[in-house]
């Protein structure tokens, strides 16, 4: 069979958006699965996260390993159960979450690495989160009673970016 040139272009960006990516975050980190260029990735996210089996049983966990895999066809269609995968902690805690899956809701065909990696991040540290319906019921009724307890983990994927300091500047009125 022969390869498809469009994917291959897609996945070269991937490549070289996740190394941006992993660049600008102290949170993330992107680790390209062989051959080249890479069809699979593991995403390592340091961060706050809950981990338990029951409301009863919560405890803060610090990294969440995600593991993302675009098949042949991504991007005609998609199938998240296909694409997103939880490795670690296999007991995290989010209504959106029940390991292996995580709902990371509606995804097009083509959705960018760096696209998802945002929303499993906002998803893992609460800074997403549903409220009306998910795969984990039991954490949909905790998240709902729990809301100042939320996010665990506020900080942006991202380094924010900060403008150089310009000196002797004066206002003009």
């Amino acid at each position: 069979m022969k390869p498809d040139p469009i994917l291959r272009g897609f996945l070269e960006a991937q490549f070289a958006s996740a190394r941006q990516l992993a660049e600008q975050s102290d949170i993330i980190d992107i680790m390209p699965l062989p051959p080249f260029p890479p069809e699979r990735y593991l995403l390592h996210f340091k961060c706050g996260c809950l981990r338990g089996a029951s409301a009863a049983d919560l405890r803060a966990g610090d990294h969440v390993t995600v593991g993302i895999a675009f098949p042949p066809d991504y991007l005609r269609r998609i199938d998240a159960g296909e694409v997103v995968t939880l490795m670690d902690p296999p007991d995290l805690w989010h209504p959106n979450v029940r390991a292996p899956f995580i709902c990371v809701g509606d995804l097009s065909p083509g959705t960018t690495l760096t696209d998802l990696a945002h929303q499993i991040y906002e998803i893992v540290t609460f800074q997403k989160r549903n409220t009306i319906h998910g795969l984990n019921h039991l954490a949909i009724e905790w998240a709902r009673g729990n809301q100042d307890r939320l996010p665990v983990d506020p900080r942006p994927l991202r380094r924010p970016v900060r403008s150089p300091k310009i000196d002797n500047m004066e206002v003009q009125p």
